[in-house]
């Protein structure tokens, strides 16, 4: 006999990694002139929008976004509870 389901299996494929954080990385101007756009988006909410960086692959915009991320973190500025 064969029986024939689908099932849903929760996996983790990093469940056995360690990621430990690095510090940030110098930024070259326009680097430091988009994290500068992100963090007045952060201090007035109301206006804040979208924000998409536009750079060729390897041109820093993760770096960007890293930084961002974390002075959102630290100013406690998160959509989920920690909890979660």
């Amino acid at each position: 006999l064969i029986d024939l389901r689908e099932e849903a299996v929760a996996r983790d494929p990093h469940r056995d990694e360690q990621f430990l954080a690095s510090s940030s990385l110098t930024m070259n101007p326009e680097q430091s002139a988009a994290l500068a756009v992100l963090m007045q988006a952060l201090e007035a909410p109301a206006e804040a929008r979208p924000m998409l960086l536009h750079g060729v692959t390897g041109s820093g915009k993760t770096e960007v976004y890293l930084q961002g991320i974390r002075a959102a973190l630290e100013q406690g500025k998160c959509l989920y509870p920690k909890s979660r």
